[in-house]
């Protein structure tokens, strides 16, 4: 079981290696500064743990539901992530490296200050989320939805934002965080209300 796993790794002071771990469920489970590499997650759930600078290494999770948990400052490298849920999760100042999320529901996440380095997210629903201050290098957004997703000084020049949803989005009051990024035409309408523009 994952939580004897982890027991058995603190005492070793040691992280968990290729292992796979199905449908398990951990309530408020004590995972901080832990480092998973090659593991497999399926179908599992994370309640209120505790994953605050943990470390993910060519690991999968598959429809797993990280909701509430505080995964802060984490370390994520070569990760693919497919039908997470992660609901009001706690990722501020994490670092993502070659990473994929499709599928993943990560309304109200907070996301903040981390910084993102070829990270693709596809079809994901990031409604509401705390997306400031990021930093990012080859980030593409395929049909995410960004409802009311607070981009506060996260640049977003060269970014193609033209397949996802913007409504609402939180910017600078000049909106220079969009300046640049890729829009369709009818993004422009979005854009345009934001700037007080009326259109008729």
């Amino acid at each position: 079981m994952l939580t004897d796993d982890i027991a058995a790794a603190r005492e070793r002071d040691e992280g968990i290696e290729d292992a796979v771990y199905e449908e398990e469920a951990l309530t408020g489970a004590d995972m901080a500064r832990m480092e998973f590499a090659r593991v497999r997650f399926i179908r599992c759930r994370f309640e209120d743990c505790d994953m605050t600078r943990a470390g993910f290494y060519d690991c999968a999770l598959e429809n797993c539901d990280i909701s509430r948990c505080r995964i802060g400052e984490g370390y994520w490298r070569r990760c693919a992530l497919n039908g997470v849920t992660g609901v009001n999760s706690d990722l501020h100042g994490s670092v993502m490296r070659e990473l994929e999320l499709t599928g993943c529901t990560l309304r109200y996440a907070n996301l903040a200050q981390s910084k993102l380095e070829d990270v693709r997210l596809v079809r994901c629903n990031l409604a509401d989320a705390f997306l400031s201050e990021l930093k990012h290098k080859k980030l593409r957004l395929s049909e995410c939805d960004l409802t009311r997703a607070d981009f506060y000084k996260t640049p977003l020049k060269g970014v193609d934002l033209s397949t996802c949803l913007i409504g609402g989005i939180a910017l600078s009051e000049d909106l220079r965080e969009i300046a640049g990024a890729k829009i369709s035409a009818a993004q422009a309408v979005d854009v345009a209300v934001m700037l007080g523009v009326k259109i008729v």
